[in-house]
């Protein structure tokens, strides 16, 4: 499961994550919830850096060039 696919409690799961949990806790959490380890650690890093619940990555901005507009006469 790609990290923009990830269910909103899935994620908030994620977020709440105790620091102390038990050895092989995030593993088995992951493969409940059909996700991957880096995905799991893409959410929480993200997080941690933002302060709040990650949303869907971003955008990384249009493709290709824009479309010229009508031209002045």
């Amino acid at each position: 499961m790609h990290s923009n696919s990830v269910p909103a409690d899935v994620r908030w799961a994620i977020v709440k994550w105790p620091d102390d949990a038990p050895r092989g806790a995030v593993a088995a959490f992951c493969a409940e919830h059909g996700i991957s380890r880096q995905v799991f650690a893409k959410i929480r890093k993200r997080a941690r850096d933002e302060g709040q619940m990650p949303r869907p990555p971003r955008s990384p901005g249009p493709r290709g060039r824009a479309r010229p507009g009508p031209t002045e006469q």
